[in-house]
């Protein structure tokens, strides 16, 4: 027969075993309600740290470890600091397909002045010697030209010495001064009938051996061409043919005592500069003269058959850069 107290645990037993799991749950329950308490009392802290001076921060921060760690008895408050202010996220650069240069960046312009020669400024351009003599020749009035001015007299200068018969009791008197010391003197007569002008061609003070007085030959006052040797004027035997000056006046220029002229003559030649060939001029436009060396040089660089004076013509000491050759010219006989 079994025992009792072996089949059945004694109450005692029984009683302890179910009193001990009360404990259990009682202290389950307990447990339950410390998590309860400290967000209560955390939302009470909360309230109070809102209020002027924030008397509570000690506490909080004590507070704060216990949550943090569960073994935190012992840890000391650490001191309170502000929070730090977020840093507002720095705008972002937009970024650009094409990139835009800057001041002074400047735009590259093209050089006609002082060349860069294979990146190097300080390269000097190449100097070419024209001849006259041996590829120009008088090509009529092809480019534009520069009108000179003349200063009329109303008695004739030291280079006339004999007057012709005139048929006006006025006129004026001025001079044409060329090239090497070449003067040619003129008088102009105010007649009824029409201007007359009286040129001295042979420049030797004569007015009466020159032949007939040249005529009107213009819209204006007086306009007239006066054909002098070419090879004479300008010292070049190979150039044969007239060298052509346009005599004119109009009435303001005449109460000035003024007139006007310009060479009608220009030559023109070839170029060859890197195995291409370009058509030149040289014209009588600087001091109008008849010498064709201090005039520079005109170049039909795009071959339109006319000559731009801002881009291919170019005046003594001026370098011309073709074809990212950089050329500077001197016009010999």
């Amino acid at each position: 027969m079994l025992k009792r107290d072996s089949k059945f645990p004694s109450a005692s037993r029984r009683t302890y075993t179910r009193s001990s799991g009360y404990r259990e749950q009682d202290q389950q329950r307990r447990s339950g309600i410390f998590p309860v308490l400290f967000i209560l009392a955390l939302a009470a802290g909360f309230y109070v740290y809102q209020m002027p001076g924030r008397p509570l921060d000690p506490y909080l921060d004590q507070l704060k470890h216990f949550l943090s760690d569960r073994n935190g008895a012992g840890i000391p408050p650490v001191q309170r600091t502000a929070p730090a202010t977020p840093k507002r996220p720095e705008p972002r650069m937009r970024t650009q397909s094409r990139p835009v240069p800057s001041k002074a960046q400047a735009p590259i312009k093209a050089q006609t002045s002082s060349p860069d020669l294979d990146g190097q400024t300080s390269a000097r351009p190449t100097q070419l010697n024209v001849s006259i003599g041996l590829g120009f020749r008088p090509a009529g009035f092809r480019i534009g030209a520069v009108s000179r001015s003349i200063t009329l007299s109303d008695l004739p200068g030291k280079n006339i010495h004999r007057l012709p018969r005139f048929d006006a009791p006025k006129q004026r008197y001025g001079v044409i001064r060329l090239a090497n010391g070449r003067e040619h003197g003129f008088a102009l007569e105010m007649a009824a009938s029409g201007y007359r002008l009286f040129f001295d061609h042979n420049r030797n003070g004569d007015l009466r051996d020159d032949g007939e007085p040249l005529l009107n030959q213009g819209k204006g006052l007086f306009a007239s061409k006066i054909l002098l040797p070419l090879a004479q004027v300008s010292g070049i035997p190979e150039l044969q043919g007239d060298y052509t000056l346009w005599l004119f006046t109009n009435p303001g220029n005449w109460k000035r005592h003024k007139m006007l002229f310009y060479s009608m003559t220009q030559l023109q030649g070839e170029l060859l500069l890197k195995g291409k060939r370009y058509t030149a001029y040289l014209a009588d436009n600087g001091p109008v003269d008849g010498d064709y060396r201090n005039d520079g040089i005109s170049i039909d660089l795009n071959g339109d058959g006319k000559i731009d004076r801002r881009s291919e013509r170019f005046p003594p000491g001026k370098t011309a850069l073709i074809n990212g050759q950089a050329y500077s010219f001197r016009i010999t006989r």
